[in-house]
């Protein structure tokens, strides 16, 4: 299963509705003389055809999903069977495997339909059995008729004989006693009572197309609350709440990069303003800084402080989730772990999927601390292995064993009614794994809601599109800009623009057309990186909307709260009690605490909070203390060197967001 068909597993969901049932559980396992009248109509010109299918990359059975081969088996003879003649009629289409196991490709169906252990041997035999068990009954009751050169070519390949002998009651009265037997009230699903109800209705109609309406009716319900739940070790509330949490972090890192930038540019001006202003009238005091500004700008401080702590733990986390899904999610181990092939499916979409949506975060985190002017090797690699885990997670093969699941499912879960096979129960929701679960309707019913409101507002498959060009971009963008701005600080960096120049034509130009020049590249390199920062955020609310529809909708069927589950949902309160620290003691006092007595550690500018752009910040040997405030210490009493609150004090830094 692709990244594209995880996502697109999730976000479409079509569960049937329940239909109305009978009371009566019991089943006549032996069918009733039909004789029924001829129809009305003469009968209908069908033509069939084979089309060969092959299994999946690294697969070697096909595995079809029990309400996809409900629906095929009827689809073509579904006018017919509701009482009207089809304008024009389909051709009967039989899907012959090429390339898997034997097991999927018997001698001759001739044989191999008429017992129950060779017919439910592998869904692809079972689906073409019931299709030639519902054509040859209509056949045999004069409603269709069939193209004779079509059937000898279809019998090349499904040997299955003359098809007016082919004994279709006896076929569908095998399926209907394995269906009944093994859709049963346990601890761990439920039966819909639509699907007992409706085959012994069915058993009791002397009429041809009200026993196959009766039993299709039966058998769509067949898979209603089969009682698969969803992993709680991948969508537990623990995990889910901690992806969550991700998400908003970096969402707030963000909008508080953006809000410190919009201040600062706003001091600025405004400082531009009071030095004009005193220019030609004489300032008799200087203007100071409220203790709310004060205290705003201490929390941006501190917030910039914890942003390279929470980038660290982020990348991290989903690179230890990422290879945690890689060897507990292999195809082999879900084949040995996983009860039906839903189950198995469901939990390697999933695995796939969340920590998936977990890389946008650290990559917007990772872009955030770029345009602080943090460029540091230490984070960028950490961004650049979780990407790359994250590729390769997406990458290979990731289904589980369908053959090796198969053989497990036989020889430890053997149904006696089906042949001392697995039940068909186990291939039930197989790519529509929603649907099993015992809520499938409030599933179904909030995606559907979820859908109304989202899709006049953008298209869901744009928005797709841009997330997967964003997964698959960003990463090397930000590689290159750490290589960039490592490269642009080496000791010969220096001499390469002054090369460039001498033999360029740079310094025959103009001083207007230089300035006009420069204005352009860093309006380009300004619009590169808007572009991918809004790319970002539109792919973290893309991912943050996905991880609330699957708590809202996957995690309250995982089961509780657990020992792990709140371990996992509080795997960023470090961080956020570090903020907390910072904020209230100081920058300096926590990483001076970290450190030990040998080192002090002093901001560059001692009015670090009054100025109106960031200061660049570094580790100092020291004899002194650094004198750097807290909040306690903060009050209107402060004195405020001349010029400082002007952006005129000591060095300034030029950091920008």
């Amino acid at each position: 299963m692709s990244w594209k068909a995880a996502v697109v597993a999730l976000a479409f969901l079509a569960p049937r509705p329940a239909l109305s049932a009978s009371n009566n559980d019991s089943l006549t396992t032996s069918p009733t003389d039909l004789s029924s009248p001829n129809p009305t109509f003469s009968p209908v010109l069908y033509t069939l055809e084979v089309e060969t299918i092959t299994p999946s990359t690294g697969q070697e059975v096909i595995i079809v999903e029990f309400g996809t081969i409900i629906d095929d088996a009827v689809a073509p003879f579904e006018d017919i069977i509701w009482g009207s003649v089809p304008a024009n009629p389909p051709s009967i289409i039989f899907d012959f495997p090429r390339g898997s196991n034997t097991i999927d490709q018997p001698a001759n169906y001739s044989t191999v339909c008429s017992n129950s252990t060779t017919l439910f041997d592998s869904p692809i035999i079972f689906w073409t059995c019931m299709k030639l068990s519902i054509t040859n009954v209509l056949l045999d009751n004069h409603f269709i008729s069939l193209d004779e050169e079509s059937v000898e070519s279809t019998n090349n390949y499904l040997q299955f004989g003359d098809i007016r002998a082919f004994n279709g009651l006896s076929v569908l009265d095998d399926i209907s006693t394995c269906i009944s037997s093994t859709c049963q009230n346990t601890s761990d699903s439920t039966c819909n009572p639509a699907v007992h109800g409706n085959i012994t209705e069915a058993y009791e109609s002397n009429n041809v197309t009200e026993m196959l309406q009766k039993l299709y009716l039966g058998f769509s319900n067949y898979c209603d609350g089969a009682g698969v739940e969803p992993n709680s070790d991948v969508v537990g509330p623990g995990v889910v709440i901690s992806f969550l949490s991700q998400a908003a972090v970096v969402v707030t890192f963000f909008l508080a990069s953006k809000i410190h930038r919009a201040i600062s540019r706003y001091s600025a001006w405004r400082n531009w303003r009071l030095n004009a202003q005193t220019s030609s009238t004489p300032r008799t005091s200087d203007p100071r800084p409220s203790q709310a500004q004060r205290v705003l700008a201490r929390c941006f401080v501190a917030l910039q402080a914890v942003m390279a702590d929470f980038q660290e733990a982020q990348a991290i986390f989903v690179s230890v989730v990422q290879i945690a899904s890689i060897w507990f999610f292999s195809p082999k181990k879900l084949a040995e772990n996983s009860k039906s092939y839903a189950e198995a499916n469901a939990t390697t979409t999933l695995a796939l999927l969340i920590p998936a949506l977990g890389l946008v975060p650290v990559l917007l985190g990772q872009a955030i601390l770029y345009r602080s002017g943090r460029y540091w090797w230490y984070n960028t690699i950490l961004t650049t292995v979780t990407a790359g885990l994250t590729w390769y997670s997406v990458s290979r093969p990731n289904e589980p064993n369908y053959a090796a699941l198969w053989a497990k499912l036989k020889q430890t879960n053997p149904a006696p009614q089906c042949g001392g096979n697995p039940s068909p129960m186990t291939y039930c929701g197989v790519y529509n794994n929603n649907r099993i679960y015992n809520q499938a309707n409030y599933i179904y019913t909030t995606a559907a809601k979820i859908g109304d409101d989202v899709s006049p507002i953008i298209d869901s498959q744009l928005l797709l599109n841009l997330y997967l060009g964003v997964i698959e971009v960003a990463p090397p963008f930000l590689l290159a800009a750490q290589l960039y701005f490592w490269i642009r600080s080496l000791r010969y960096w220096s001499r390469i623009p002054e090369y460039l120049k001498r033999v360029s034509r740079w310094s025959a130009l103009r001083d207007s057309t230089k300035i006009f020049l420069s204005k352009i590249m860093r309006l380009i390199n300004f619009f590169i990186w808007f572009i991918l920062q809004l790319a970002l955020l539109i792919s973290l609310i893309f991912a943050f909307s996905f991880l609330l529809f699957i708590f809202g909708n996957q995690t309250q069927l995982a089961g509780g709260w657990s020992y792990g589950q709140l371990v996992a949902a509080l795997v960023w309160i470090p961080i956020g009690l570090r903020l907390v620290y910072y904020i209230i003691f100081g920058i300096e006092k926590g990483v001076e605490s970290r450190l030990g007595h040998k080192f002090d550690v002093q901001a560059k500018d001692d009015n670090v909070l009054l100025v109106s752009e960031p200061p660049t910040r570094e580790l100092h040997f020291l004899p002194q203390k650094s004198q750097y405030m807290s909040i306690p210490d903060v009050n209107d009493d402060l004195q405020v060197p001349r010029g400082s609150w002007r952006g005129t004090g000591p060095e300034r830094s030029n950091v920008s967001f």
